[in-house]
């Protein structure tokens, strides 16, 4: 489940779950999934030993998968980072 395909290894994506290594959040390997409904932005991700969890769902207005205006996307930023590895 958490074995890359091959095929995708750049973006790492095993069978439903992603991996992201010292990206965002930039203090580890973490294992999860992210997604967007019309208005919403979700996250949810665990750090590979399952000692740290975050979850976060955030509401947009905005046309892309983004969590809005620069100021809004650092904001949500700041809070993974201090979710996951503070």
């Amino acid at each position: 489940m958490f074995r890359p395909d091959p095929e995708v290894a750049r973006i790492r994506h095993g069978v439903g779950v992603w991996r992201v290594d010292d990206e965002l959040p930039p203090c580890g390997s973490f294992v999860g999934h992210d997604g967007a409904a019309p208005g919403y932005d979700a996250t949810a991700f665990s750090n590979v030993d399952g000692t740290r969890q975050y979850t976060a769902l955030t509401h947009n207005s905005a046309p892309e998968d983004v969590v809005g205006y620069d100021e809004a996307q650092q904001a949500f930023k700041d809070l993974i980072i201090t979710a996951a590895c503070n």
